[in-house]
């Protein structure tokens, strides 16, 4: 399958999750079902599950579609936190970013975190060091 037939099929299916949103929109995690019957619990359970993992799979396709506000090297402020070189886009635990990985030459979704001693990119580990890396923050 092509990539571009693939990110159609994405948008599509995007368009369809928001079907699912409420008026301020968030896909709901309950649902009314008939708590007597035994097949509408294990329906109501199901749709739980999935409803969750389409949340996961929006904010994915949600963020791969955002636009890159900045991207460099990141180094530590007087703050104590990493920022983009040159900006004063600072990243605090919880924030997400793209780090770029050398060994594949390309981009990862991951996010900062605190380990308790310094600040750290989830998906590279605790406690590889994080100055200099290239990173971008959409």
């Amino acid at each position: 399958m092509e990539l571009k037939l693939a990110l159609k099929v994405l948008e599509e299916i995007e368009n369809s999750i928001s079907k699912l949103e409420d008026r301020y929109g968030n896909l709901p995690d309950e649902f009314e079902y008939n708590y007597d019957n035994p097949e509408e619990k294990y329906q109501h359970d199901t749709v739980r599950t999935i409803v969750s993992k389409l949340a996961d799979i929006q904010t994915q396709i949600e963020w791969m579609n955002k636009s890159v506000i900045s991207e460099g090297v990141l180094v530590k402020n007087n703050n104590n936190r990493y920022e983009i070189q040159g900006t004063e886009i600072e990243f605090s635990s919880g924030l997400p970013l793209d780090v770029w990985n050398n060994e594949w030459n390309q981009w990862e979704t991951s996010r900062i975190e605190h380990n308790g001693e310094d600040y750290y990119i989830v998906s590279l580990g605790k406690y590889k060091p994080i100055s200099g890396l290239k990173v971008r923050k959409k």
